[in-house]
């Protein structure tokens, strides 16, 4: 509902701009600095479909805009000719498997080496690969001002092996992708920081420079693409998963968004659909690629067990989107938290699973309660034996009381409960069935601890 006719919008109505910003980005606060991070070797360095039968085709993809000049809602013509001259230089510039041509939109008449722009036939073979915005047909565009002077000074550039494109004078005064077939995220994302950075360097030495500052990152018109303006997505078939009636709620639970593959507003009739990350501003690139990285990851794993007739409800109630851990090792990719060791990769699955950062959810052993938050009932306990279970087959109601708390490091009773849920037990050899996750568990939940210690130590 708001867009930004040039930097200074969002400063002379910040007023406007900041709390409308703040609802977009999840309560991104005014004052809020915005990291940046384009090192590729930041990534995680994980397949994303391994088996090479989920994913189609892999993209990243930002905007860029020029400074000192207006954005693409009120410059006036003359100016988004100058901008399409500077973008153009730089790319043209750009070398290797990078290197291109332009080609502006047929009928533009901005472009002196394509007088009257690309032909027909060239913008509809673009089109229907996907790779060319369309026209302004939408009532937010032309509404917006974007529309206007079409389709002078708008265009695409692409290299030779048409895996890297710029849109030029669209929504944005660039927007850069970088893709291909497949889930190689790693080449991507390295084809995408080498093509900014190259058209960067032209620009400066012409006197430009991007918009860019401490608190939004990177300025672009619309204020949801506003900090890293980043969207990395893959086309994926889910259609196990997707048929789930909270489907979108499952991708938020990862940090993750989904649309049909013919853009924003279009649905998905066959299972197919274009995820990609959800957050653009407060984290950087490298965060929001990673976040992407694996939660795609974590959906084919979860179509792969709908497949194999699994119920995945307990895994998606304990799932959380990927997030950096500091301190050694955590960019190790072999490492923890991040990886596993080669030691524990030699061990059974059932034990991997429980050596990593996630969660340890294992159906094989039964391992499915989660850790996080109490689901609403307790599974069937008939068969458990151990002192925590035999308390809340005393006191049913003592679950709905404790469920809901939590300590003030975040313990829930799920965390302590999980272990004496997901075993039995022997039926000769009684287990407590509970563990503390901190010192204040056992005031927090002590209407289930203490009889449970009293159980335990003969009646203390």
């Amino acid at each position: 509902g708001l867009v930004a006719g040039d930097e200074e919008s969002y400063t002379v109505f910040k007023d406007l701009f900041d709390p409308v910003i703040s609802a977009r980005h999840g309560g991104y606060p005014a004052d809020g600095k915005h990291p940046t991070d384009m090192n590729p070797a930041n990534l995680l360095q994980e397949k994303i479909d391994p088996t090479g039968n989920y994913t189609v085709t892999t993209r990243c993809r930002t905007g860029r805009s020029i400074r000192g000049f207006c954005l693409p809602p009120s410059n006036t013509f003359e100016e988004r000719r100058e901008v399409e001259r500077v973008i153009v230089k730089g790319l043209l510039s750009l070398e290797g498997d990078l290197k291109g041509d332009y080609f502006p939109l047929h009928g533009s008449r901005s472009y002196a080496p394509k007088p009257t722009g690309m032909s027909e036939e060239k913008e509809e073979e673009l089109r229907k690969a996907g790779n060319l915005f369309q026209e302004p047909d939408s009532t937010l565009l032309l509404s917006s001002g974007c529309g206007r002077h079409w389709p002078d000074a708008r265009g695409i550039f692409h290299n030779e092996a048409r895996n890297f494109f710029v849109w030029v004078n669209e929504e944005d005064h660039m927007r850069i992708i970088s893709m291909e077939v497949g889930d190689n995220v790693d080449a991507i994302f390295k084809r995408f920081c080498a093509a900014t950075e190259g058209v960067g360097k032209v620009l400066r030495a012409e006197g430009y420079d991007f918009m860019h500052n401490d608190h939004l990152g990177y300025i672009l018109t619309c204020p949801s693409n506003l900090g890293t303006g980043l969207r990395a997505g893959t086309i994926v078939k889910v259609p196990k998963l997707s048929a789930r009636p909270d489907f979108k709620t499952v991708c938020a639970k990862l940090g993750l968004q989904a649309r049909g593959t013919a853009g924003v507003d279009s649905v998905s009739t066959d299972g197919r659909f274009d995820i990609s990350n959800a957050d653009r501003l407060g984290k950087s690139e490298t965060h929001l690629v990673n976040v992407f990285i694996r939660g795609v990851k974590t959906f084919i794993e979860w179509e792969q067990k709908l497949e194999a007739g699994e119920n995945i409800d307990a895994i998606i109630e304990a799932a959380k989107p990927w997030e950096p851990s500091g301190g050694a090792g955590s960019s190790d990719p072999e490492y923890p938290p991040n990886g596993l060791t080669a030691a524990v990769k030699k061990l059974p699955e059932w034990i991997q699973l429980g050596c990593g950062n996630a969660e340890y959810i294992c159906s094989e052993k039964g391992a499915t309660f989660p850790g996080d938050v109490c689901p609403d009932a307790l599974p069937d306990l008939s068969e458990h034996n151990n002192f925590a279970v035999d308390e809340l087959k005393k006191d049913p109601a003592l679950y709905d009381k404790l469920k809901g708390l939590k300590t003030s490091k975040g313990v829930t009773l799920a965390k302590c409960l999980k272990t004496g849920i997901d075993n039995k037990g022997h039926p000769n050899i009684k287990t407590v069935g509970l563990v503390a996750g901190d010192e204040e568990s056992y005031t927090v939940f002590k209407d289930l601890f203490d009889p449970v210690i009293s159980a335990r130590h003969g009646g203390y």
